[in-house]
């Protein structure tokens, strides 16, 4: 949850993804709801090697023109085996 956060300002969070696995897997971070448009992600669509963490920064931005509210979106962080090496 990024909290309350006034129209123009902007508030991030970190998240560690882990690939538990002993081979490569390709990350994928899918943003939906309301503020999707105003997530930023540092990295997506990246190769975690086997056994690999990387931290990825979650940036909202609300726009200043935004009404007062309780906005919400969600995030979700997808696994795919890599078949070919690319």
């Amino acid at each position: 949850k990024f909290g309350m956060i006034m129209p123009g300002t902007s508030s991030d969070r970190s998240v560690t993804i882990n690939n538990s696995a002993s081979y490569p897997l390709k990350a994928v971070i899918l943003k939906s709801g309301y503020i999707a448009d105003w997530v930023k992600v540092s990295e997506n669509n990246f190769i975690l090697k086997g056994n690999e963490n990387r931290e990825v920064i979650f940036e909202v931005f609300a726009p200043e023109n935004v009404n007062y509210g309780n906005y919400t979106g969600k995030a979700k962080i997808i696994f795919k085996k890599i078949l070919f090496n690319k």
